[in-house]
């Protein structure tokens, strides 16, 4: 999840000198008057050096082979073969359609492999899916199956047997028609020996997101958003970054709040629409806005002009990007098919979730201890593992009825705290819904640098740097359980969930605090 153990401790190191800085920051600011431009200047000088070694632990201390080379073979087997056969494999005959091909080829697979069925999330043996080869091989021209069978011999080739064995375990590709659109073009203008540049993408749109940022909000906030994503745990580069287009969600997003911080409505409803559109839950988002002109509706009889942009261009966009999925899919039935895949996603937690859903699959009748239950039911890290999810289902059920509860809580707090905050606050606490309400993967939690935008100069304060340092303590947290369970995620993510929801916890209490409080001084967006 996070690379080296060295990596991860130098990753650790910086988030807790970051946490020193904003306490350092906040005496400088609130106590010692002297010299000001002394203060900017040793201000940004810390900053810099701090970004420069937390970009440094992403690229393995700049080495150029990362940088310009590093594949994740096993994200990019999903989404380069996935995207590019999509027509002939849908949303679940990869795995089956690859155990196949590689029967008629080199026969790589060991007789013993068991790989996921990705319509049930359960195991299957490569001889069951043997008898039924003709059925994967069908929608194939004889062309077509011959390139996939080589690209697929290419990713065997290039990993070993054992890492792509682990690759037919996981859950398969489940992205929306629309990413599919775009990444299939991609892929299929990309040789199969060229996936190796596909990476860079992410590089290319994280580059202009980050200048987003500085245009927006200032030289400043680029670097400690920089500084956040470097270091962030939960959504190590190391884990998605080796992959195809797996940040234009969270680009779009981070755009779509600087465009609302520039009052451009409109233009930030039009990112939003593409963030929606890839991967369906940054709808979230949009929730807090849509509160705010219903209030607005109920209160005035009328809704401001500026949700009306945003809306407007938002399902426009969204009614355009759903259409354009179309191209290099199944039509309507692609999102049809989507719909019961993030369905049965949803269902379950697996171990990489972090939500809130994770505090009510501890059942005491079973299970003192997340340590406990894993010893009980297995490994859980090979996934889905059918034991743990029968476990876990069987929890969550039991516990079914508090959750309603906590979710029907969840969602007035959010709508209170939507109407009584700024717009662009509105938007970062949709991340809370999505942590309440869904069950995201753990590398999602990159959208909790919505909340480092929102809040890192918006008042300069005890309440808010803390605010502040709890983010970069979720990462130092992480670092630590990491280290002290041993890979074993559902310990690490259950604590991590905890940790979360005593974060949001926080953030209203002090909100509500700073709305009784009017601020000393308006906040210096750039430097």
């Amino acid at each position: 999840m996070t690379g080296s153990t060295f990596l991860s401790l130098i990753k650790f190191s910086l988030s807790s000198l970051f946490i020193l800085f904003l306490f350092w920051r906040l005496f400088r600011r609130e106590y010692d008057k002297r010299n000001d431009l002394d203060y900017r200047n040793k201000k940004m000088a810390r900053l810099i050096l701090l970004a420069f070694f937390a970009v440094g632990s992403v690229f393995d201390l700049y080495n150029l082979f990362y940088i310009f080379k590093f594949v994740h073979w096993g994200e990019m087997y999903v989404h380069y073969i996935g995207s590019k056969y999509y027509k002939e494999l849908g949303y679940s005959n990869l795995y089956n359609a690859t155990v196949v091909a590689d029967a008629e080829g080199k026969n790589l697979i060991p007789d013993h492999q068991r790989l996921t069925d990705l319509n049930t999330y359960r195991y299957v043996r490569k001889k069951d899916v043997l008898r039924d080869k003709e059925k994967y091989k069908a929608p194939f021209s004889r062309r077509r199956w011959e390139e996939f069978k080589s690209d697929t011999l290419f990713f065997q080739k290039s990993v070993n047997p054992v890492c792509f064995g682990t690759i037919l375990l996981d859950h398969g590709y489940h992205v929306p028609p629309t990413w599919n659109a775009t990444s299939h073009i991609i892929s299929s203008l990309t040789p199969v020996k060229y996936v190796w540049l596909l990476p860079r993408l992410d590089l290319i749109i994280l580059a202009v997101m980050f200048w987003f940022i500085y245009t927006t909000l200032g030289v400043e906030m680029m670097l400690v958003t920089l500084i956040f994503f470097s270091l962030n745990f939960l959504s190590s580069f190391y884990w998605i970054g080796g992959s195809l287009l797996r940040y234009d969600w969270f680009v779009c997003s981070v755009i779509a709040l600087c465009m609302i911080y520039k009052n451009r409505y409109r233009a930030a409803g039009a990112w939003l629409s593409y963030a929606v559109m890839v991967r369906v839950f940054p709808i979230f988002f949009a929730l807090g806005l849509f509160v705010k002109a219903v209030f607005e509706f109920i209160k005035r009889g009328r809704i401001p002009k500026r949700y009306l942009d945003f809306f407007g261009v938002f399902l426009a966009g969204c009614l355009i990007l759903f259409f354009y999925g179309f191209i290099n899919s199944r039509g309507i039935d692609s999102w049809a098919e989507l719909a019961r895949k993030l369905k049965l996603h949803n269902e379950n937690v697996f171990t990489n979730s972090v939500a809130a859903k994770m505090l009510f699959i501890r059942d005491n009748t079973s299970w003192k201890t997340p340590l406990a239950f894993h010893k009980a039911y297995g490994n859980t890290e090979i996934e889905p593992f059918e034991l743990f999810i029968d476990a876990v289902k069987a929890a969550f059920h039991r516990h079914r009825h508090m959750f309603l509860l906590f979710a029907v809580c969840s969602m007035i707090l959010f709508s209170i705290m939507a109407v009584r905050v700024s717009d662009a606050k509105a938007f970062g606490w949709g991340t809370f819904l999505l942590f309440a309400l869904t069950c995201p993967t753990n590398y999602y939690y990159i959208f909790l640098m919505l909340l480092v935008i929102n809040f890192y100069e918006d008042r300069i304060n005890l309440i808010n740097t803390a605010n502040i340092a709890l983010l970069f303590l979720l990462q130092i947290t992480g670092y630590i359980v990491d280290n002290r369970m041993g890979h074993f995620y559902l310990g690490i993510h259950y604590t991590l969930s905890v940790f979360i929801l005593f974060y949001f916890v926080y953030l209203a209490i002090a909100e509500s605090i700073h709305l009784r409080i009017p601020p000393r001084s308006e906040p210096d967006r750039k430097f």
